[in-house]
């Protein structure tokens, strides 16, 4: 049996000094290294382990094979490992007894026998288990059980890839029709082979040195004459298995290699050929000019594992850096030879944000993802072109990027495992160039998600309903104080207003979790029960001065001494200053148990899950969730957990939690210093560290999951906000490396949600890669860190972090924002924010403290939203400026609604992230504050916005002006934003009917045009929203525009010319009879800079109920363009129609 760690790891100063170890164990070393080498004879012959026939030869080998000194794991782990389904489907088997024994073996398996890898892997370990005196520290036991979990993965997973090369392609008609290309390329099967193909190559690249590496090591000792005669039999076995895997390889590689131009994603005409020879890598512009990115790449052990002419992966052969493998290490590159980059790192373990620099800035530590745009020629002139880095996550090894000192690029390659060592990593870093950075990003996450296999592309999932409604999330309005009586009246105070919720959030507080029972405490001796929620800070947390002044005088005076100490010399000091290192002393020592109190006593962070059923708040949750639904007019509900359970996961001693078999894991507990504590240091010193983390069985995660989810569908919950969700990347030591199991206990999250909530996950605290490219069905997910009520500092890098962030994580899943208040000193900013960040709009506003007019701007009266249909991104000319700190750059973001663009203008100069100081920073002093700043909004902000005018109308919210423009003009709407303020411009294409007056009028020439611009519901921050489609017709003299509309509020559109009639609903208005039945058409003329008399026409229809469409004639109309339309959004089933006529 395992043992367990102890409960704490001994701190970093309290280890012994190098030189007092080297002087007691060099003279063991000598001697060691005097002594012969060890027989592989022993007078007494130990029992060998138990074999499998001859016939399954190919599996035992691998059992050999696979043991904890294996340092390279490969991708044919992943089948069982990672739970990846076979791929292969047709074809059969060659003539081969090899091949057909271990079809049958696995035909066998999955008739419900035990697999023959698991037998074997038990017999090792009885083999372990006789010869138990060999051992002589508990650490063998670890690497025995180690090793048989590996057996296990290996041994399945070499059958199942090799059952699916001989079923795809073993018989000479499939290779054939392969080498004749008489297979239809499609993309789903040329992906199959692209990552087949990597599977073969590291198989037949392992298969010949995996058994020398079993026969090296010392685990089992001493070897007899029998078992080595049986290994040596194996080991040849295993080599004909190369030779046959070798031969499907080139197959393979023939075939894909002259499909590549079919390859998806398939590149476009913005992609620049890129390509990496004499140890430089070039982006090739144009037919002759090239420019170099990265050159004199001396590392050899770099290599290119694929290459195309748009797309490169290069992977790390560690043997040619260090002869022992590592479980971590760097690589030095050269200089990235780009004028400006722009990088997304992790500010903390949780979160990533971004920042931006020119040639000479450093690049920070834990960067996942890095866009350089440089300068070059082609054909004579000036071009912008960009290049894209991604750090990849391979099945065990995560890689992320960092610059030294000298301004050189860094690898730095991690396992996460001190067990699993680096022999060669195929896939560490993704490289590809371009002329539009957006274009390029998709592409290249698109590329990515094929090449990895462990996540999907946001265009391949499905969004939930939900997004599209009002939301209302009890975080900040509560804490963890939610109640019952509190939700209702929130409720009710949101419907009295006009802006009815119809999703909520249940956010932390109506779970089951304790703190452990040493920690426990009485309800009344809970700090926070006193505190006012709006006093809390950072997530309902009590500080410690007030922790402190509850506990007693002595308490407080040390209370605030440690906190003068912790905030001027550790919180902002570097990972291994010595401040930091004397805080992680006191912390492991004298402080422990006062630290341990207090996140016991004035946070949620100690407790962990007991049931998974509700607490008694919320108990029974069933009728909670009905009541809401029928009395508040709810739709969806969701519920908060994290991904382990809880905060601090599971408790293994809970009766609730004991069928899961937990157990507390330690992060960082192995001698591992990951590279997430150069960016936050704290989490040396954070609970999981003091108490350990209670998971479950790797074993029993899909059980755990679909116990909870079954039990949320059967109450009527719809969907979860899964939280937490970093945590599981530092608890990989010992239990597969962190990538390893992060991926696996995302995928059976997901796959669960998937069976029993319709898919409805939002994701949160999830920004290390290994969490991000694991996310296979999450359609949304958090692109920031939490919006801070009470930390003024924050508010300008939040909306920041979400747009930069939004160009990477928006490719893989729809944005969330997260909460805001909207009675807030930078309520408008926020709100800004979320009508242009496609993002779903839900506010925490505490009970009847919110500004219900701002909220007007953002939700209808039934509860719907505008929201905007793509990833909120910076456009171009703000995508590589530092826009909280140059004094000169207004942020400006873009998006598309059905029809029309937006752009939101943000001065968000101010504050920004440190991350040396690992917290705030004011760009500005106090005697020189944050500038006013002019900007220009242009039609090309809009990316891929098209008019068939080739004219513009633009439209600004907060100023109320209105400005036509030409696709390529030059100048643009001019904004002048003071500090923290925020504008929202509509951009509408100009319609024209000249195209219907010349089909239908052969006097078209002398008949006068219109031109008009549908502008939406002006009075919301993103009324463009408004309109889902367009269509013309010229009838009976009439030029009419049929404008369907989503919500029955206001519909505004400018013209040369003031219509005729309006039609709506059977009915006609007109200027001479603009009130009829209490619907309202109104004409007022706006100046504008063109000077001529054009018109904002605006038409009132709050006051029609949804009714019966009048006329015949007109249903047929509105039939026919709603047919016509029927794939311009996903609100057609809502639409209404409205009839714009010119005589």
């Amino acid at each position: 049996m395992l043992l367990r760690r102890p409960p704490l790891p001994p701190p970093t100063l309290l280890h012994p000094p190098p030189l007092l170890l080297l002087l007691l164990f060099l003279p063991i070393i000598i001697v060691l290294n005097l002594l012969p080498p060890l027989r592989q004879v022993s007078t007494s012959a130990p029992s060998s382990p138990p074999r499998r026939p001859a016939a399954s030869a190919a599996r035992t080998t691998v059992a050999f094979a696979a043991t904890p000194r294996s340092v390279r794991v490969g991708r044919h782990f992943r089948h069982r490992c990672l739970g990846r389904p076979p791929r292969a489907e047709a074809g059969s088997a060659p003539d081969d007894s090899v091949a057909e024994n271990i079809r049958d073996d696995i035909i066998g398996s999955r008739r419900g026998q035990r697999t023959a890898g698991r037998q074997i892997a038990e017999g090792w370990h009885n083999f372990f288990r006789e010869h138990s005196d060999r051992r002589t520290t508990t650490a063998n036991e670890e690497q025995h059980r180690g090793l048989d979990s590996r057996i296990v993965c290996a041994l399945d997973g070499i059958s199942d890839l090799y059952d699916e090369i001989n079923i795809a392609i073993g018989t000479p008609e499939m290779e054939k029709m392969f080498r004749k290309s008489e297979i239809t390329p499609t993309n789903e099967l040329v992906d199959w082979t692209f990552r087949l193909e990597r599977d073969v190559r590291d198989i037949a690249r392992d298969a010949k040195f995996l058994l020398k590496e079993y026969l090296r090591t010392t685990v089992l000792g001493e070897l007899d004459d029998r078992t080595a005669m049986v290994a040596m039999k194996e080991k040849d076995k295993l080599e004909f298995l190369a030779g046959k895997v070798k031969g499907m390889q080139r197959v393979l590689r023939h075939y894909r290699m002259g499909h590549v131009k079919r390859f998806h994603p398939r590149s476009d005409e913005s992609a620049y050929a890129i390509n990496f020879q004499n140890k430089e890598l070039k982006v090739a512009v144009g037919d002759s000019t090239s420019r170099s990115i990265l050159d004199a790449l001396e590392q050899p052990g770099l290599f290119v594992e694929f290459a195309d002419q748009h797309n490169i992966v290069f992977g790390v052969d560690a043997t040619k850096i260090s002869k022992r493998g590592k479980s971590q290490l760097s690589l030095n590159l050269s200089p990235f030879q780009t004028e400006r980059w722009m990088a997304c790192y992790r500010q903390k373990l949780w979160w990533m944000t971004t920042t931006v620099g020119g040639a000479t800035d450093r690049i920070p530590r834990e960067t996942q993802f890095l866009l350089g745009k440089f300068t070059t020629q082609s054909k004579g002139k000036d071009e912008d072109g960009y290049i894209l880095l991604l750090p990849l996550v391979d099945q065990v090894f995560r890689t992320s990027i960092y610059s030294n000192q000298q301004r050189k690029l860094q690898l730095r390659l991690e396992s996460g495992d001190p067990l699993l060592l680096a022999s060669q990593i195929p896939s560490s870093l993704y490289v590809a160039a371009g002329k539009d950075p957006y274009k390029l990003v998709a592409r290249g996450v698109k590329f990515v998600s094929n090449y990895l296999g462990t996540f999907e592309c946001r265009d391949r999932k499905s969004a939930p309903p939900n997004i599209d409604l009002f939301g209302w999330c009890t975080w900040d309005a509560f804490y963890s104080k939610v109640n019952r009586l509190g939700i209702g009246s929130g409720l009710d105070a949101f419907s009295n207003e006009m802006t009815p919720v119809k999703f909520l959030i249940l956010d932390d507080g109506w779970q089951n979790a304790q703190n452990d029972e040493k920690w426990r405490i009485p309800q009344e001796a809970d700090v926070r029960e006193e505190e006012d929620v709006s006093e809390m800070v950072n997530g309902g947390v009590v500080s410690a001065e007030t922790w402190g002044d509850k506990s007693g005088s002595q308490s407080s005076v040390l209370a605030k001494l440690v906190t003068w100490f912790y905030e001027k010399r550790v919180n902002r000091a570097r990972f291994k200053s010595l401040s930091v290192r004397l805080w992680r002393w006191l912390a492991q020592g004298v402080m422990r148990e006062k630290l341990i109190s207090y996140f016991a006593e004035a946070t949620d962070w100690m407790k962990r899950l007991v049931d998974i059923k509700a607490n008694r708040k919320f108990n029974p949750l069933g009728e909670f969730a009905k009541d809401l639904k029928e009395q508040h007019g709810l739709d969806y509900i969701y519920c908060w957990h994290a991904l382990l359970g809880y905060w601090l996961g599971v408790d293994p001693t809970a009766k609730g939690m004991k069928q899961f078999m937990p157990r507390i894991i330690y992060p960082y507990s192995s001698g591992l210093i990951p590279n997430i504590l150069w960016v936050e240091p704290s989490l040396a010193w954070s609970p999981p560290t003091f108490v350990g983390v209670g998971m479950v069985s790797r074993k029993k995660a899909d059980e755990f999951y679909e116990d909870l989810h079954s039990y949320l569908s059967i109450c009527g919950v719809n969907g979860v906000k899964v939280d937490v969700q970093a945590a599981a990347t530092t608890l990989g030591a010992k239990h597969g490396g962190g990538a390893s199991l992060t991926r696996k206990m995302v995928h059976s999250m997901e796959n669960s949600v998937r069976n029993n909530l319709n898919n409805s996950i939002i994701g949160c605290m999830a920004h290390p890669t290994e969490n991000i490219y694991s996310f296979r069905s999450t359609p949304v997910a958090r692109t920031s860190d939490d919006f801070y009520p009470n930390d003024q500092h924050s508010h300008q890098q939040h909306i920041t972090t979400n747009a930069f962030n939004s160009l990477f994580l928006g490719e893989i899943v729809t944005p969330d924002w997260d909460c805001f208040h909207t009675k807030h000193p930078f309520n408008e900013l926020h709100a800004t924010a979320r009508a242009v960040g496609g993002c779903p709009i839900y506010t925490s506003d505490r009970v009847g403290n919110s500004d219900y007019d701002l909220l007007r701007k953002l939700v209808l009266p039934d509860g719907r939203v505008y929201r905007a249909q793509l990833p909120g991104r910076p456009t171009r000319d703000s995508l590589f400026e530092n826009v909280m700190g140059d004094a000169k750059t207004v942020l400006k973001v873009w998006n598309k609604n059905l029809v029309n663009g937006v752009v939101g203008a943000f001065n968000v100069q101010g504050w920004s992230w440190d991350r040396d100081l690992h917290g705030f920073r004011n760009n500005f002093s106090p005697d020189i504050p944050a500038p006013t700043l002019k900007t220009s909004i242009k039609a090309s902000d809009v990316e891929d916005l098209k008019s068939p005018t080739g004219r513009f109308a633009l439209y600004s919210h907060k100023f109320q002006r209105l400005h036509i423009a030409s696709a390529g003009e030059e100048e643009g709407m001019e904004l002048e934003l003071a500090p923290t303020e925020a504008d929202a411009v509509l951009v509408a294409p100009v319609f024209s009917f000249a195209k219907e007056l010349q089909e239908q009028n052969f006097q078209w020439h002398r008949t006068e045009d219109i031109l008009f611009a549908p502008l939406g519901n002006l009075q919301m921050l993103n009324g463009g929203g408004a309109i889902s489609g367009v269509s013309k017709a010229y009838q009976n003299g009439e030029k009419i525009a049929y404008i369907s509309i989503i919500g029955r509020q206001f519909l505004s559109f400018w013209c040369t010319k003031p219509p005729r009639i309006v039609r709506f609903q059977g009915y006609e208005r007109s200027e001479e009879n603009p009130d009829y039945n209490g619907v309202k058409l109104s004409f007022e003329c706006m100046p504008v800079e063109t000077g001529k008399n054009d018109y904002i026409c605006r038409i009132d229809l709050s006051s029609f109920a949804r009714t019966a469409v009048g006329s015949s004639n007109l249903r047929v109309q509105i039939s026919e363009h709603k047919r016509r339309n029927s794939s311009s959004g996903r609100h057609d089933a809502l639409l209404d129609v409205v009839q714009v006529c010119w005589s």
